[in-house]
Order: structure tokens, then sequence, then C-alpha cells
């Protein structure tokens, strides 16, 4: 099964134990598409068991979801929890991902299995390499139990019916443009595949394959894999002729044969052109033909013999663009809708399914639109008035215009306008053929890239995401760039996700290759750490700032830098966006409410400027310990923000407002323009104000109070009043006596609960033996937002708190452990219960602690509590009840308790040599403990014997100089009988 040289025939083999680690260091991913028979007699999940005690393992899956059940590899989605880093499968807990604990049990060794797609492969990788980390997986599960005899042969219409009743459309369509060709080798299977679009993919020609309509047809054992034929019989054929269009077979001919006819002679792939009896030329003696389209099959077609007249091209009524090749608009399948609302659909997008995705409609005078629809009892339907609601407030700049939208339920839809470029859909970045493009001038890069940057700079001041940009969602206008696609998704690194993913996309537009000089700007896009990423104001100003310096033509700049210093605060009643204008309603203001609703208003103000303004264009001063009031880390550790001591801020400002007066004076003096200067926001209470404020004016200086008194509205230029009878209201001196009534923005769409989880996985994921400290001081960090923001008894935070204890364990700082892994251990008592997996696992620690620390009592009545809560939740046999034992019989040794212990120990080492093996590190201790307790018992002959042969596995595995290998060997010299 295992081979240096797996491809090469005659290669020796090699045992599976070769890549069987016990030391669990190593990952094993086996790639299969499992059809072979080892996948379905049990030999591959003996040996994937055997893999997954020792470590983590996992398959990959060659072959697309839809198709796993018909092959040897079948899965179902169970939630996984790791215990700690590169655990091997079986220490996993596996539940059900909806049934309470203990409904269902997951008896078999947990094996997950993979699509070969980024966001499976990081799901597996997160789950192994943060410990605590829980994620719901496909596990392998038992084959379907093979037939004792092979059913009959189906005739020829029940083999086509069973293959449509199981195909997917887009494979049962596929079947029907190949049987218009057979027969057929598997390049020109690809080219078929090709010719009907992006939709029709690789896995449903596998779906074709496996279904046993196409039958070798050639017996040249002497022909290379990719020119053997494959072919249809008559009968399945005509079936299948019949159910397609005749256009669309007749178009897929054409598309086939104009490709055959630019690639035979000149490639491996095809050596001959495609032969016809009829036909005037003859294929060299050097080709081989591999098959021909015979007389009654061009009839099918409408082709028919010479005089003939063409088939049409079009449907009356379609745009030319829709069944064009290259287009994403695809005419509709009988099973798709016809009508959203007020629209008539008439063309889907390539990635449509049958009743959700994007469509083409028209109403009234022919008005068309591209629309969104969600089918009932999707998940998705929920973001659809998010979707709805960020189109409407980028209000058609460099994003679709929103038309109209309906949440209901039958189905939900969303139109928007259809942009269109020389009268056909305008491309995207991902189309391919004649529409394709690749930016590799550096001017024409920086264009794509500001315009992409702008549009998400544009959402996240507003307060939203995108969520998933991809190539495919940005569309190439006359105009510049449109960005489609918004909120469908939400990711939990939020704006730094968002920051990635433009990376991806403009490196995707580059080809995979970028201008030298945005190299670095787009590997700080994608840093893994993502406080260095930048937001999407910085990258949008340095693609501005190059096309400044680098374009000829000054029409390609971008707008003067000296843009509005304003913020969206809110919404008014008819949903329109109410914006606060330091410039145009200032230069100073106050705001006035509770501290919850300054703190919100305050953190929409600092993050929204500070997402379009640079540090070195705006900074925040804040005094009077306002920065109270900032309560996300991601805005409260912006750069432009100055903290400090209110008598040094304060002394700080004067020197500054002194330096910018200076600079005002001599600039007039000289007749020089006005000197460019930082924007300055002054946030400090009310009562700190003094008399003289017109000493900022002219000099960009802002003061914004807080907690001021009710002043009029026009005292200070502005005026937030969160506190007001009817809502919270802007008084301005521009705007109408009353003031213009707003609601306040809603709550951070990344919740503190994903927040703080993701920042203790980064965390986690940055520790190591040399910076224990470190992780420490940021762990102590994290529980302090959790305790602030979540409470003491939220699970996250119980978690941090475990952890804080094994670092500090770890520091050898037992005291500290103890009191962590206590405060823990009560507080997963009283949330999670006294007898789940978590409140164990804390209750554990604090037994290893106790012991530690000498008090081997408690500990002993820790552990043989917990042990007997696990036997009710877990097998005797199960990793986490076995390492329970293994601490009890540490206590009873330390005890003197030797008669009682040496039971213990004995079920404990046959535990674990039946469950992870004998030469396991786990077992190998085990086995220590139990030569130690034979010993002090009196049992000298057999705790030499098994001294002995943990000793002699140590030395394999870890070594004659390691700690735990010199510590058997002293039991063994211990135990020797006399005269030996």
């Amino acid at each position: 099964m295992l081979g240096r040289r797996p491809f090469t025939p005659g290669t020796a083999t090699l045992p599976p134990a070769t890549v069987t680690d016990p030391g669990g260091n190593t990952l094993i991913l086996v790639l299969s598409d499992g059809i072979g028979a080892a996948w379905h007699d049990g030999r591959m999940r003996a040996l994937l068991d055997q893999w997954g005690r020792c470590g983590p393992t996992a398959v990959l899956h060659a072959l697309p979801p839809h198709l796993w059940d018909g092959s040897g590899i079948r899965a179902e989605p169970w939630r996984i929890t790791s215990r700690r880093r590169g655990a091997p499968n079986l220490a996993w807990d596996v539940t059900d991902p909806v049934l309470p604990p203990g409904v269902a049990a997951f008896d078999d060794v947990a094996v997950p299995v993979l699509t070969p797609e980024p966001g499976a492969v990081g799901a597996w990788a997160d789950l192994l390499a943060s410990p605590g980390a829980s994620a719901v997986l496909p596990l392998l599960r038992p084959a379907f139990a093979a037939a004792q005899e092979p059913p009959p042969e189906p005739d020829t219409q029940r083999r086509v019916l069973r293959f449509r009743e199981t195909a997917s459309p887009e494979a049962y369509r596929l079947a029907a443009h190949l049987a218009a060709v057979a027969p057929v080798s598997v390049p020109v299977m690809r080219l078929v595949r090709d010719a009907l679009g992006p939709d029709v993919t690789t896995g449903h020609l596998a779906e074709v394959f496996l279904s046993g309509l196409l039958r070798r047809c050639d017996g040249d054992t002497a022909l290379a894999p990719q020119h053997r034929s494959y072919d249809v019989t008559t009968g399945i054929r005509d079936i299948l002729l019949g159910t397609a269009p005749v256009r669309e077979l007749l178009r897929t001919s054409r598309a086939v044969t104009d490709r055959l006819g630019e690639l035979a002679g000149r490639s491996a792939d095809f050596p001959a052109w495609l032969a016809h009896p009829d036909g005037a030329e003859r294929a060299g003696h050097e080709g081989r033909p591999f098959g021909w389209v015979d007389t009654r099959l061009l009839r099918r077609l409408g082709v028919g013999t010479a005089g003939a007249a063409p088939a049409p091209a079009t449907d009356p009524g379609l745009p030319a663009y829709v069944d064009a090749p290259g287009s994403p608009w695809r005419s509709l399948l009988p099973q798709n809708p016809r009508q959203a609302g007020p629209w008539q659909l008439f063309a889907r997008h390539v990635d449509a399914r049958t009743t959700g995705g994007m469509f083409l409609g028209r109403r009234g005078e022919g008005e068309v639109a591209a629309l969104r629809l969600i089918r009932s009892g999707s998940a998705r339907r929920a973001s659809l008035p998010r979707q709805a609601e960020a189109l409407r407030l980028l209000r058609g700049v460099r994003a679709p215009r929103l038309i109209d939208a309906d949440t209901g339920p039958e189905p939900s839809w969303m139109a928007c306008e259809l942009h269109l470029t020389d009268g056909l859909p305008a491309p995207s970045l991902a189309s391919s053929g004649p529409a394709a493009r690749r930016f590799t001038d550096p001017v024409e890069f920086a264009l794509l890239g500001r315009g992409v940057a702008t549009a998400l700079a544009d959402a996240h001041v507003r307060g939203f995401l995108h969520g998933d940009l991809t190539p495919n969602r940005v569309l190439l206008t006359g105009d510049g760039v449109c960005v489609t696609g918004w909120c469908v998704q939400e990711h939990a690194d939020g704006v730094a996700h968002d920051i990635s993913k433009l990376g991806l996309t403009l490196l995707s537009a580059g080809g995979g290759t970028v201008p030298e000089v945005f190299a670095p700007l787009l590997r700080r896009c994608s840093s893994p750490l993502l406080d260095e990423r930048p937001t999407a104001d910085e990258v949008a100003g340095f693609f501005d700032a190059y096309i400044t310096a680098h374009s000829p033509d000054p029409a390609l700049r971008g707008p003067d830098d000296d843009a509005p210093l304003a913020v969206p605060i809110g919404l008014d009643p008819h949903g329109a966006e109410v914006v606060l204008d330091f410039r145009a309603m200032g230069p100073h203001g106050v705001v006035q409410g509770t501290t919850a609703d300054r703190s919100t208003l305050l953190e929409a103000v600092v993050g929204g400027l500070a997402a379009r303004h640079s540090p070195t264009a705006l900074h925040f001063h804040l005094l009077d310990s306002t920065d109270r009031f900032l309560r996300s880390a991601s805005t409260g550790t912006l750069p432009h923000i100055v903290t400090g001591a209110a008598p040094l801020l304060a002394s700080a400002l004067d020197a500054e407002r002194a330096r910018r007066r200076e600079l005002v004076a001599a600039a007039r003096a000289t007749g020089s323009p006005r000197p460019a200067l930082t924007s300055l926001i002054v946030v400090l209470e009310a009562s700190s104000l003094g008399a003289d404020i017109d000493r900022f004016e002219d000099l960009d200086i802002h003061l914004l109070l807080v907690e001021g008194p009710r002043r009029g509205p026009v005292d200070l230029g502005f005026r937030v009043d969160l506190a007001a009878a009817d809502g919270p209201v802007l008084c301005h001196a521009r705007g109408p006596g009353h003031g213009v009534p707003f609601r306040l923005p809603l709550p951070r769409r990344l919740p503190q609960e994903a927040g703080c989880a993701e920042e203790f996985r980064r965390v986690m994921a940055l520790a190591g033996p040399a910076n224990k400290v470190n992780t420490l001081d940021n762990l102590k960090r994290i529980r302090a937002r959790e305790l602030e923001h979540l409470g003491p008894d939220h699970p996250q935070a119980l978690a941090t708190r475990c952890e804080i204890g094994r670092v500090e364990l770890a520091l050898d700082r037992l005291d500290e452990a103890l009191d962590s892994f206590s405060d823990c251990a009560t507080g997963r008592d009283t949330v999670l219960g006294r007898g789940h997996a978590d409140t164990l696992t804390a209750h554990q620690l604090r037994a290893y602690v106790l012991h530690h620390l000498g008090r081997h009592e408690e500990a002993y009545t820790i552990c043989r509590t917990v042990l007997r809560l696990w036997a009710n939740l877990r097998d005797e046999r199960h990793p986490d009840v076995l390492l329970c034992r293994h601490n009890l019989v540490v206590a009873l040794t330390a005890l003197g308790r030797h008669e009682e212990a040496v039971p213990e120990a004995r079920a404990t080492y046959e535990g674990r040599r039946s469950a992870l093996g004998d030469d396991h590190p786990d077992t190998l201790a085990s086995g220590h403990e139990l030569a130690v307790a034979l010993d002090c018992a009196g049992h000298r002959a057999e705790a030499h014997e098994v001294a002995s042969a943990v000793h002699e596995a140590r030395v394999r595995v870890l070594g004659p100089e390691d700690v735990a290998t010199v510590t058997t060997l002293r039991v063994v010299t211990a135990s020797r009988p006399p005269g030996t």
C-alpha cells in the first residue's frame, strides 16, 4: 500500500507501521477517491484507526462531496473538541452537533474527511493548533455493506433513469453532450465540459464516469490512457439526446470541432482530427481517429446534409449575451423559477442553484435588473436585509445601485442595476476568454487597487463589512470598478478579513504577480498578525499617492487631500445617513447622554474618522480619562489616538497651538499657501473647558466635549443630545432649529464573544516555551476584557482562566495555578454542570497542582470523585479516563497506599497499551507507575520485569539520556532481586 515510488510498477511496498509514530509527532493526510476495494472491506478503516491512535490523521477526498456516498468514503458531521495541541484523533471529544451530549455516541476513532479546499483544511488545522478549540467536521463512517451477489444488469432505459435520479443536473446535461460527440477520449471530454461553461466541473465529469453509461470501445492496450476511447450504446444515446435542446447540442459540437481544429497535430492529447465517414479529407496514417459523428446524429442535431438551413443562434427576446461563449449568463433550466415579485426572469448566472443565486429579470417597459434570489429555508435568508441596507448606504458608488427588495418568504429577492459595458455585462476580474484582463502595468494596477480599496473604505466608515471579497465580485466598468456580493457572509476577523481578501483579489488581478513597488503592501494585507494589516483607507491612499506621482494624466489622480472631516453617526427616520462634519458644523461641539450612549457615539466617530484618514492626517487627544469611552480593543489601540496624564497632554496641546499659529503667521507674511496641518480632535470633559476657545480657530483643532451642560444649539457649533426625550438629535447652526433626529448605529457586527475568542486563539497559536511570561500577560489582558464584556461565568472566560493556570503551572507558580484551576472548576460546575468534560478536566488539573504542593490527600479525593464521573461520560479505555486513573495511582503511591495503587496502576497500563500502543509515551509513564507500586508493595520480581520492559521501550522511544528513561532505570536497579 505504501511505497517510495507508488506510481512506478514493481516498486516494493512498505508496511503501514512505517508512518506510525508512537511519539505523536507525525501528521498523516490520506488522499483518495474512495473507489478501491480496501475502502469497502474495512482494511483502510482499520489502518486509519491505527494511525489515529498515535497522531493527527485525516482523509482528503478527491471527489466532490455530493459523490461521497457513492464511494467507500462516507462521512457525517460531528462536533470535535481538541484538548491539546497536535493531539491524536483518539484523544478528541466527539459529540453530535445538534443533540445534547450523551444522546448520540461516536464509537470509532474520529477521522475527518476533508475537501481539497483551503477552508476545510484550514478548519482542521485550527483544531489541531488550538487547545480547547471546537469545530464541526465530517467524520469517516463505515462504507455501505457490499451486496453478496451483484444485482442483475438493468435494461438501457432503467440505467439512464437511475442515473437521472441520482446525478446532479449538470452531470446529466454533460452526459447528453458527451453522447452527441461520442466515442470520445478523456481530453475531448474536457473540451465538452469547457464548452458547457464554468458551472460544469470535473466533479460532474466524474459523476458521468461513475454512472456506468460510458464503456471502453477500443481493445488496443498499447494506446496511451489519454487516447483511449469511450462510448455509449445506441439506446442510451437516443435517450440522452432526446433530453437536451438541439441548439445547445449544436453549439457544443461546433465549439469542440473548432477547438479540435486548433489543437489537432499540435497537442499530444490530440494526434488526429475528428473523423467523419463522408469527409473529404483523411487522417494521416500516423494519427488514430478517436471518434466520429455519424449522419443520424447530425440529423438529430439539426445539421442534416448539404442545403439544410442552420439552426437559429439565439432565442427570440433573449439578449445576445445570454448563452454567448464566455458569458456568465445562461438560459433558464426547466426547474428554475420564472417570476420574482414583479420581475419576469429570463436568465441565470452560471453559479446559480436551482432556486437561489443570481438571475436576470425584466419588468414594466423592459427594465432589466440583476436579482439575487434566496430560497425558502436557506441560512442566507437572514443576510438579505443586511445586503440591501449595505447597497442603499453605498448609493451605487462603486457598488450596484439597489432598485428594490422583498424579504418575504417565497422567495426572498433583491433587484440591483445590471452593469453593462458596450452592451455586454461588465466582466469581472475572474473572467476568462476574450474578456480576461491582467493588470501588469503599475499605474493600471494602482487604479484598480484604489477603486476596490476605496469601496471597502466607504463601507467600513459606514459600519459594515464586505465579508467575502473575491475576483468574481469585482466588475470592471467603463468608469472604474463595481464591487458586488456585499454582506453575503460574515467573518470573525471583521475588517482584517476584508483587507486579507483585498490583497488576495489584487494578487489574482496581477496573474499571481504584482509590480514590485506594491509587493510589501500586499504582504501586509495578508499578515498573520491582524494588527499589522493596513486599513482600506491606507491601501487606497498608498495607491492614490502612486498614481499622483507616476500618472501623466491628471484625470486619473484622486480627489483633493483636504477631505471632509465627516463621519456617519446614525440614520434618520427615513433611513438616510446623519453625518457629523467637524469642519462644516463646528469647529467644536458637545455630546450629552448616558455613559453607554456616549461610548457608542465616540466609537463611531473615532473609528469612522480613523478609517478615512491616516495617522499622519488626523490625531485624537483624549483628555480627562475620556479614553474609557473607547471600549473595543480595535478602536482603543488606533495609532491616531494620543493618551496620557492630563497635565502633560494639556501642556502638549498648548505647545501644538503655539506651533500652528507660528506656521500660519509665517505663511501669511510671505504670501505662501496655508501650511498643511494635521487635523486634531481633542476629547475632554465639559467641566475642563476654559473660557477662551477662540484660540483654536483656523488651526484645524476641534474640541469635542462630553457630559457637558445643556447648551444652546449654536454655542459650540454643534450639539449631539443623546438624552433627548424623543431620541438622539443632532443640532448645529446650519441645520433646522429643532435638530436632526437619528438613531445610534448598531453595536459592532463582531460580537465581543467572537472577538475575545479570536484573540485567545491568536495568543495560543503564538505561545511557546520561550515566551511563557509574555503569553501569560496576554492571557490576563484577554481575561480582563472577557470579565468586562462577557462576565466571569462565560465559558470563554472560564477557558481563558484555565489556560492561565496551565501557563502558571509551566512557570512553576503553583499557588497561582491552583487559584486559577479552582476558580475555573467552580465556575464550570455552575455553568456547564458537574459532569461536563471541561469541568472534570479543570478538577483534574487542580488535583495535579495539589499533588505537587504535597497535599496528596486532597488530590486523591478529587481524583477518585472525578474518575467516578468520567465513568458516566466515557468508555473505561478513553484517554481522559485513563489519565484520571493514572493521576489516582500517583496520589495513592504518594500516600503510601501501595496495595490499593497496584490494581489501579495495572488497569491503567493495560488500558493505555490497548488504546495507545505499547510504545506510546503515556503508556510508558503508566508502566513506570505500575513498577513503582509493585516494588513498594513488595512484588519485586514483577516490578523488575515491568520496569525492565518500560526502560527498554523508553531507551528506544525517548533515548537513553532522557530524564524519564533515567528515572525508570533507577526503579530497575532498586527492584532487582538479590543475587542477580
